[in-house]
């Protein structure tokens, strides 16, 4: 044992009021990290589904769509017409105000600038 010590020095035991500001500071950190995880996952939302989707022909898709969000805040969609390629060749911005219901029915019509062979729903927000 002498011999150790004479090759690495002492060994040096930690603190025990280090090892306990340690602790609470590491704490503190994921006490913070959970909060701040918890209270993004509790914005809320606006998510969409489908229904149906018809090419009327190549300047014009009609998309009926469903949108859920809080019935007394106003939401705003980005729908697309894409090609065979995914393209995109039509595109509209939809806002949906405040309503009775939380879910909304919608039927939109998007100019198309050729043939669509789908139309999707891109994305809808929250945005008061």
């Amino acid at each position: 044992m002498d011999l150790i010590r004479a090759r690495y020095g002492r060994v040096r035991r930690a603190n025990p009021k280090t090892l306990i500001i340690t602790a609470v500071v590491i704490s503190a950190i994921a006490l913070a990290l959970m909060v701040w995880i918890g209270l993004g996952f509790s914005k809320a939302q606006a998510t969409s589904k489908v229904i149906s989707f018809n090419v009327v022909d190549s300047g014009l898709t009609t998309l009926h769509f469903e949108v859920s969000k809080p019935a007394d805040r106003t939401a705003e969609c980005m729908v697309e017409a894409l090609s065979t390629g995914y393209t995109q060749v039509g595109v509209k911005t939809v806002t949906i105000g405040p309503a009775e219901t939380e879910s909304v029915p919608l039927f939109e019509e998007i100019n198309t600038s050729e043939l669509a062979t789908t139309a999707v729903v891109d994305h809808c927000v929250i945005v008061d």
